[in-house]
């Protein structure tokens, strides 16, 4: 086997200033790595401006021996392959090999994780022999660092779920071929029909813990239940049969496309929209949507703390519509109750900065049917004997003989004395007159009982008047 790259030495080393040099060709009497190898070097010719002032030991142009040495070749190294959730090398490049030899490995990267690439490295992989000759013998890794043995690792484009009927994220055996969607490594997945997801504190090697990124969740048949963890979806959004969150945070870039949506616990932030085409409860937690909220059912909708930055539309045929005290609701846009065979019991303190329609099985409750002495409600009265207590903030009244009725409601209510707040009386200022504010329904109507100083009653005139504050 030729020696390439023969380099050959003088002995004894030629005079100080002298320039010669001396080449020739060699050869091995075998390939492969070895010690105290045979080996001859022939052709064996002086050169340089002073060779001619030197000679080869007994004018010979060969010389043999037996102590050669070959050393192993240092392979050149990279990885770049698709997330499989494990840390298994499967499309490591070999090169600096010689001529057509091939090498086969095993080995593994520091991390199987999308996140880590710029500083994930092959930690340790294994030569065999290949092909074309290839022995694994005759080769030596480089040092294993990310200079020497980068490695990238690509987003896997889609996992569909495969394990039983319900099961922990966080366990591989339950994604196809292993590839667990924990952090950023699987763009978009799948929960097939009639499964019920666990996304938990429950984690399996080698999924790890931490925030979950992906671009969709879908399956419409499917359902999710979070009581742990953050989970971030991208715009390609949510669509699934039932989301359950009793603790952990998500949020949505896109729209949340739900049958049921059930929150007890923690924060959901939807920059798209949210549509509930069956079931709505939220006893606990936080919702917030950038956009609009649809919420279409046959039963009871319960709702909760819940902002919305668009339209709230809130849509029962059938039961009631209700609100987990002491939550508010805060409503950009329009918002429409309408539970046309129930009953509509709201909190006080919810803002509808676009206005709102509440229409329930006693009418709609934000408009009074009557143009005269009537009162517009900007939030839900309690029906069914309830107290409820409505704030006039200095209220513009007439002076009338009659009773004051305000057709909000279809119930009697009964307006007892409250405290002394301004007033205009046919455009005068009077600073201290009582102005009944506390409701009770009894009724048919609404009637005020409390006399002013002069015996005269007093009847609000919705004309001057704006919504009330609470």
């Amino acid at each position: 086997t030729a020696m390439n790259g023969l380099s050959l030495n003088l002995t004894p080393q030629p005079l100080s200033g002298d320039q010669v040099n001396v080449g020739g060709a060699g050869a091995f009497s075998q390939s492969n790595v070895g010690t105290n190898l045979s080996y001859s070097v022939t052709d064996l010719l002086l050169s340089g401006t002073d060779a001619s002032n030197y000679a080869l030991t007994g004018g010979a142009s060969t010389f043999t021996g037996t102590d050669g040495v070959i050393s192993p070749r240092t392979v050149i190294l990279s990885a770049n392959q698709i997330y499989s959730g494990s840390a298994s090398l499967t499309n490591v490049t070999i090169s600096n090999l010689v001529g057509s030899e091939t090498l086969t490995y095993t080995g593994n990267a520091s991390s199987k994780n999308v996140q880590d690439n710029g500083t994930n490295f092959i930690s340790n992989l294994t030569l065999s022999n290949g092909d074309n000759g290839g022995l694994s013998s005759n080769y030596q890794l480089p040092t294993l660092n990310v200079v020497n043995a980068p490695v990238t690792i690509s987003q896997l484009n889609s996992v569909t779920w495969v394990g039983g009927n319900s099961g922990d994220w966080f366990n591989p055996v339950n994604w196809q071929n292993g590839a667990v969607p924990d952090f950023n490594n699987v763009a978009n997945v799948v929960i097939p029909n009639g499964v019920t997801v666990l996304f938990n504190s429950n984690i399996t090697p080698p999924a790890q813990a931490g925030a979950v990124v992906i671009d969709s969740l879908q399956g419409a048949n499917g359902s999710l239940t979070q009581t742990n963890g953050t989970l971030n979806v991208g715009t390609g959004g949510i669509t699934l049969n039932t989301f359950t969150q009793t603790g952990g945070d998500t949020t949505v870039d896109g729209n949340l496309t739900v049958t049921n949506y059930f929150q007890s616990g923690e924060t959901t932030i939807i920059n798209g929209s949210l549509i509930v085409n069956g079931s709505f409860d939220q006893t606990g937690g936080n919702t917030q949507v950038s956009q609009h909220t649809n919420i279409f059912t046959t039963g009871t909708i319960t709702l909760g703390d819940l902002t919305v930055g668009g339209a709230l539309n809130a849509n029962t045929k059938n039961g009631n519509i209700l609100q987990t005290a002491p939550s508010t609701m805060s409503v950009t846009g329009f918002s429409t109750f309408l539970a046309p065979n129930g009953v509509i019991t709201l909190n006080p303190d919810n803002t509808f900065s676009g206005g709102s329609l509440i229409v329930d099985e006693n009418g709609d409750r934000n408009r009074p049917k009557s143009n005269n002495y009537s009162w517009e409600f900007q939030q839900t009265m309690v029906q069914g004997g309830t107290l409820v207590n409505i704030s006039l903030p200095e209220p513009t009244v007439q002076k009338t003989n009659q009773n004051s009725k305000l057709n909000a409601l279809s119930n009697d209510v009964n307006v007892t004395e409250g405290p002394l707040v301004p007033v205009n009386i046919d455009g005068n200022q009077k600073e201290s007159i009582p102005i009944c504010n506390d409701l009770s329904v009894i009724g048919k109507t609404i009637k005020q009982t409390c006399a002013m100083s002069d015996l005269e009653q007093l009847s609000f005139d919705s004309s001057k008047q704006g919504k009330s504050g609470s």
